[in-house]
């Protein structure tokens, strides 16, 4: 998986751009050292809660004493 941060630049709305290249130039690796994601790469915008923490704002009870 990879991390990744969408641009603004070269807001496509309204133009008559395909599905397919619609959103290539937004997804840009988060670590410019890591290359782009291809067409099957997983990627994500934000970093997953711990859930094995307790965390009450986000209701997470943890999993202690599980």
């Amino acid at each position: 998986a990879s991390r990744v941060m969408v641009s603004n630049e070269g807001n496509v709305r309204g133009s008559m751009v395909g599905k397919k290249s619609r959103y290539n130039f937004q997804l840009n690796p988060y670590n410019p050292e890591h290359k782009p994601p291809g067409v099957k790469d997983l990627v994500y915008l934000e970093t997953s809660p711990g859930f094995c923490e307790k965390n009450p704002a986000l209701g997470i009870q943890g999993t202690h004493g599980r």
